[in-house]
Formats: structure tokens, sequence, C-alpha cells
């Protein structure tokens, strides 16, 4: 209920000010997650985010938040090439940052930028405690594909972010492959039946 209202102000505030480069991104921001996650049933156009993030971008060029949005809004639009270029040249905006450094990590994981993603991932579990939750998402991926069942486990376990689907979906995936099948299925059934109310975390 809350994330139509968020848009509807982004929106009224851009249209005052287009030279708000803040609001585009944030715009942008809401329109790819929910376009991702169906979060409110409101037409939040994909090509849209993209558009809106290239002007947040354009507006404040240095900004690690616009860059590193633009770069999801083009991954969650299919746009796997441009969105690792404008991951990588959100890093090069201020190197030695920990700002956005696990979103883009994060990103760039999910983009197949598996030893470049697991290095910032790492990174910013290391330097920063305050870290957002999905980085246990980064590397849980990383273990499932090189078939590291119990590592994953322990990952999925360790994401305690209970807003999101996320670490149902890791336990019950992990599970199933681990063939502790009852326990899967448990929370499968809890995550078809009682699915988690999304939240706005995303980066």
């Amino acid at each position: 209920a809350e994330l139509p209202l968020a848009i509807d102000a982004l929106r009224r505030a851009v249209s005052q000010d287009p030279t708000f480069g803040l609001g585009w991104t944030q715009l942008a921001r809401l329109y790819a997650i929910n376009h991702a996650f169906e979060v409110a049933p409101i037409d939040t156009p994909i090509e849209d985010a993209v558009s809106l993030a290239k002007r947040g971008v354009q507006l404040e060029p240095t900004s690690l938040r616009s860059r590193a949005v633009l770069a999801w809004a083009l991954l969650v639009a299919g746009e796997i090439e441009a969105a690792r270029v404008e991951a990588e040249r959100a890093l090069t905006v201020c190197p030695r940052s920990l700002v956005y450094l696990d979103a883009l990590g994060w990103v760039l994981t999910l983009l197949g930028c598996w030893e470049r993603g697991r290095e910032l991932v790492d990174r910013a579990i290391e330097r920063n405690p305050h870290h957002l939750p999905f980085v246990f998402h980064a590397r849980w991926l990383d273990h499932i594909r090189r078939g590291e069942w119990d590592e994953a486990y322990g990952v999925a376990v360790r994401y305690t972010d209970s807003g999101w689907f996320w670490r149902l979906l890791m336990l019950a995936s992990t599970l199933g492959l681990l063939g502790r099948r009852a326990e899967a299925e448990r929370i499968a059934d809890e995550l078809v039946h009682h699915p988690p109310v999304l939240e706005d975390d995303v980066g």
C-alpha cells in the first residue's frame, strides 16, 4: 500500500523540480523493484525504469546510488552487457567507498560476473557490519553453481531478512539439494501458503 504512495510522491517531486537527480533515481528504483517483484498492482514498465534511471545519472553522474540503480534496472530489463558496463562504471566513481559496494557485488553476481561479484560482496561483509542482507543471496548463488550444497545451506541460514521471500526460497532449495526432503517441503509449503510481506529493501 505504501509503494504506490511513494511512487506518486516522487512523480510529483520530479515534475515540480526536473533537476532533482535523486528523485529520478529513487523513482527508477521503485519502478524496477515493482516490475521485478510485483509488490503493488500498478503499471511500472521496466523500460520506464531504465529511462528514469538514465535521467538520474545524467543529472548526477558521480552518484554511486544513481549508477547502481541504473545497473539494477538494466539487469531487470535483460540488458546484460549494458548492466555490466554500468556496474563497473559505478565502481570507478569512488573506488574506495563502501556505499553500494554490497549492492553492486550482488548485481554483478546476478549478471554472471561470479569472481568480481564475490570479491565485492566479501569486501562489503568484511568492511561494513551494516551491509545489506542480500549479500548472502549472492554468496548462496555462487555456492549453488559450484555444487557446494552444505556451504550454500550455511549461507541461507545466515540470510536473516524475513521481509522478502529469498530466505525461505534459499532454504527450501538447498535442503532439497541436500536430500532433506521433508524439511524442504515444510519450508516450501510455508513459502507458498504464507509468503512474506515484501518490503522495500533492495539497494
